[in-house]
């Protein structure tokens, strides 16, 4: 576009813009609405995942390893164990009961074991003690 061309443009911009005040208000309003949408969906997006080290501390917890299985029995709890302490002799080892039900889910765990440091989060409160329980 050449310099004449832009002015011609600019200059109806400009009378339209003087004619019609409430219709410009109400164009820019509008555009600005999307563009604040559009932020805050990104703010929203970004403050609500995870960063991989974070993630990384919920799912292992101070464990360099962890061993998932449904319908857990003693068994198989003993059977790893054993496989454990072949494989490594001095690991140690935390166990993690998991219950669901339809409306919740619960886990039995000793949140004082470093092993699960950073597993759970106290939000509010203090950490429980002996002969308590934690209900979130």
């Amino acid at each position: 576009m050449k310099l004449a061309q832009t002015r011609a443009v600019v200059r109806l911009g400009r009378r339209s813009a003087w004619r019609h005040p409430w219709r410009t208000g109400l164009i820019a309003s509008l555009i600005g609405i999307a563009v604040l949408i559009a932020v805050m969906v990104g703010i929203v997006m970004r403050t609500g995942t995870r960063t991989p080290d974070e993630r990384l501390a919920f799912e292992f917890g101070a464990s360099e390893l962890t061993v998932e299985s449904w319908g857990t029995s003693g068994d198989i709890i003993a059977w790893v164990d054993a496989k454990l302490d072949e494989l490594v002799p001095d690991a140690e080892v935390a166990v993690i009961e998991h219950a669901y039900t339809r409306d919740a889910h619960y886990a039995s765990v000793d949140l004082f074991d470093p092993l699960v440091a950073g597993r759970y989060a106290v939000l509010e409160g203090e950490v429980f003690g002996d002969n308590e329980i934690a209900i979130s």
